[in-house]
Order: C-alpha cells, then sequence, then structure tokens
C-alpha cells in the first residue's frame, strides 16, 4: 500500500493550490503509479474545465454510468441524470468558475480511489462571496479508464453566516405580481453585516394598501437550518423553516395573527432562471382546521429605473 499512496501525495500535491509554491518533492514513482496519477490528475483537469465552460455533457462523461451524486439540494442517479442535473445549474449559474482542493486520497483496493478536498463555486453575477462546500470523490477503474462512481458535497464546516446564506443571494432585488385587483410588491437586500437578507413586501388592492410587512432571513446555528422571521403590519408574526431541494426552496410557515388565532403552511419558492419565481402555498391550516390551498402565483424582477447602475 505504500507506493500507491507516494503516487496520491503526488497528485495531491499537483491539483492543491496551497502547495503550487513549494511542493515537496514526493518519492520515485514506478510507470503504473506515474500513469495513475497522470490519469486522476487528468481527470480531476478536464472536470474543472468542463464546469468552466459549462459543459454538462463532457462533465457527466467522467462518471460511471450508474454513478450517483449527493448534496443538500437531493441524490441523482445515472450519467444521464447527472447532465440534466448539472444542465439545470449552468441555465440558472452561466459562467460559474470552479476551483477544486484536494486534501487526501486513500486506495481502498487497486481499482477503487477516494479522495476528498475543498470545491469553491464562483459565480459570474458579482457575488462577493464564492460557495465553498466539502466534497467525497469514489473514483473507480473501468475497463482500464478512471471514472467517478459516486460525487457527495456537503457545507464546509468553516462556512460564516454570509456563506450560508449565498444560495438565496439571487432573491435580492425588486420583484412585483399582478392580479386583476391586487400588486405585489417585494424588495429584497443584504443587512449591512450581511448576517441577513431583509426583505419588506406590499400587498395593494384597487390601488389601495391592504397590508405591508418585513422578513428577516437568517441562519439558525441550533437547526443548522435556514429560518425567517415575518411581521405585518397588522400585528401578526411568523417564522419558517427553508429546505433546499434542486432551484426549489420548501418552507415550513407557522403563524400567529393579532387576533391571537394560529396559521400553518407548506410552501414553495421555485426559481424558473434570473429573473421569474413561482410561488405556491398549500397544506394550509387556519386553527384546527384545514384551509384551500392558495392560488400559484410569478413573481417578476422589475428592470432597474433608467439611469440607475
Amino acid at each position: 500500500m505504500t507506493k500507491p499512496r507516494s503516487a496520491l501525495l503526488a497528485l495531491a500535491v499537483l491539483t492543491s493550490p496551497c502547495f503550487a509554491q513549494e511542493a515537496p518533492k514526493p518519492a520515485a514513482l514506478s510507470p503504473a503509479e506515474q500513469a495513475t496519477s497522470k490519469e486522476l490528475l487528468g481527470l480531476v483537469g478536464e472536470f474543472v474545465k468542463a464546469f468552466d465552460a459549462g459543459d454538462a455533457a463532457t462533465i457527466a462523461a467522467t462518471f460511471t454510468k450508474d454513478a450517483q451524486v449527493s448534496d443538500d439540494r437531493g441524490s441523482t442517479h445515472g450519467r444521464d441524470a447527472i447532465q440534466a442535473r448539472f444542465a439545470r445549474y449552468f441555465a440558472t449559474n452561466p459562467k460559474s468558475k470552479i476551483e477544486i482542493k484536494v486534501d487526501s486520497l486513500r486506495v481502498l483496493s487497486p481499482d477503487v480511489i477516494v479522495e476528498n478536498g475543498h470545491s469553491i463555486i464562483k459565480t459570474a453575477e458579482g457575488h462577493a462571496l464564492p460557495e465553498t462546500t466539502k466534497y467525497s470523490v469514489v473514483y473507480v477503474r473501468q475497463d482500464g479508464k478512471w471514472l467517478q462512481s459516486s460525487l457527495r458535497d456537503e457545507p464546509a464546516d468553516e462556512l460564516t453566516i454570509p456563506d450560508r446564506l449565498k444560495a438565496l443571494e439571487w432573491l435580492v432585488g425588486d420583484w412585483v405580481t399582478e392580479s386583476a385587483n391586487a400588486v405585489v410588491a417585494t424588495s429584497v437586500k443584504w443587512s449591512d453585516d450581511r448576517h441577513y437578507l431583509l426583505r419588506d413586501f406590499t400587498i395593494t388592492v384597487e390601488g389601495e394598501p391592504a397590508i405591508k410587512g418585513t422578513q428577516r432571513i437568517g441562519w439558525d446555528a441550533s437547526r443548522k437550518q435556514i429560518r425567517s422571521w415575518l411581521f405585518d403590519s397588522r400585528g401578526g408574526f411568523g417564522e419558517g423553516y427553508w429546505t433546499r431541494t434542486g432551484e426549489q426552496w420548501m418552507i415550513k410557515a407557522h403563524g400567529v395573527g393579532n387576533d391571537g388565532s394560529t396559521a400553518s403552511a407548506t410552501q414553495l419558492l421555485s426559481r424558473m432562471g434570473r429573473d421569474h419565481i413561482r410561488w405556491s402555498s398549500f397544506d394550509r391550516t387556519q386553527g384546527s382546521e384545514s384551509a384551500p390551498d392558495l392560488e400559484e402565483i410569478t413573481l417578476v424582477r422589475k428592470p432597474p429605473a433608467p439611469g440607475s447602475k
């Protein structure tokens, strides 16, 4: 096992930027070890190049036919489904770039290698904070070629609160939806310390303000989950717990009216591209009674005012 580990150390050194300037010299490698290191390094480089180019097909080709990709958004099985998953990501996050830092590699057998590391994704939307995750990938050798058999991503332990909320940064801006007699306008911005997303909303009915409210979206460290707190102009308040599935967020919401009545609902917030959001509310209760679902609405991002940057 000693010699394969030396080959993997060489790969770790070559792929980790923290060793880029003064890398220790690995022990001499056999021709077979050199070939393994070169192929694995090539596979990592191929993945990075394809990701930066938004090439979902090439990324999928680095996986086995029955591979699995898992993260906090859910699991995807099979090469075709993995290609579709990355294609959806690139459609929503064009021109994203990835940096991979290999932390460790472990040989389980001559044809199975486990790699652990960190990936940093930077979007092209001007976000100040990159998305950092820990990953674990299992490589298997099939027909003489190394491929990814499974890939697991999870939030890095060292993530800051702004890092954790970054997945919702696309909400920042002004949004509006209109019906025959009502207009809902909502505005989202970062708090000064970037520890919260702040949302203000106004519902106007037949030209007259009906209700206003404010919401704070933050990180609940005790539950390790995004949580929100809402207060309306009538004296009601509520909270919600957010769970991500792909480009959708499911919010389990509970509230209390100004008369002491209680309500709950499951809300679904779906990102439909950069400038559209779908919102629905179902499994609703009022007190101890069930309540009908609300009609799904679509919010559209308002364009910037003329002359603004």
